[in-house]
C-alpha cells in the first residue's frame, strides 16, 4: 500500500474496513499520517442508497479514469440489514447475535446489491460484493464483528 491514497465511502461498514485496513497495514500501530478528514470537510454524512444517485457516483469515477491509467476503484455492495427492530432510523438496534446464514455455504453467482451491480456493468469500476459473505456474520460492527475478510478480498481483486 505504500504511495496509495485508498479513499472509504460508504457508511459505517466503510469506516470499519478503512480501520481494519489500517491496522492490517501498520500491525495495529497508531500511525500521524494516517489520518480520518471526514468531518473536517463535511463528508460524513448520513449515506442514502437510491439508485440514481449510486448510478450517477459510479458514472462520474467511471468518467474520470481515463485520467488515471492505473487507477483501480470498487464500489462496494451494500450489506444486509443487520438491525433488530426497526431500522437505523426507526429505533433499530444493531446488536443482533444471530447470523444470517447458519451453517451455510455462500453460493451465488451474482450480487444480491441489484443496484450496486447494475451500477458497474460496463464501466471500469469494479465491484466489491461483501453482501452475500455479510450474511454470516451475527453483527457488522468491529467491536462484534470483524471486517478484515472484506479487506482480503480487497487485496485479492487489487
Amino acid at each position: 500500500m505504500q504511495n496509495k491514497a485508498p479513499a472509504f465511502v460508504g457508511d459505517s461498514l466503510g469506516r470499519q474496513q478503512f480501520q481494519s485496513l489500517m491496522c492490517m497495514i501498520t500491525g495495529g500501530n497508531e500511525r500521524d499520517d494516517v489520518v480520518d478528514v471526514s468531518e473536517e470537510y463535511g463528508i460524513a454524512h448520513s449515506h442514502g442508497k437510491e439508485s440514481n444517485t449510486v448510478h450517477n457516483v459510479v458514472n462520474w469515477v467511471n468518467s474520470q479514469l481515463s485520467k488515471y491509467p492505473n487507477l483501480k476503484v470498487f464500489y462496494r455492495s451494500i450489506s444486509p440489514s443487520h438491525f433488530v427492530g426497526g431500522e437505523w432510523n426507526t429505533g433499530g438496534t444493531c446488536d443482533n447475535t444471530t447470523p444470517l446464514l447458519v451453517g451455510k455455504e455462500v453460493e451465488e453467482h451474482e450480487s444480491s446489491d441489484h443496484i450496486a451491480a447494475s451500477a458497474v456493468k460496463g464501466t471500469r469500476v469494479k465491484l466489491l460484493d461483501i453482501t452475500a459473505i455479510s450474511k454470516g456474520r451475527d453483527e457488522a460492527h468491529i467491536v462484534k464483528g470483524v471486517p478484515d475478510t472484506r479487506n482480503e478480498i480487497l487485496f485479492a481483486q487489487l
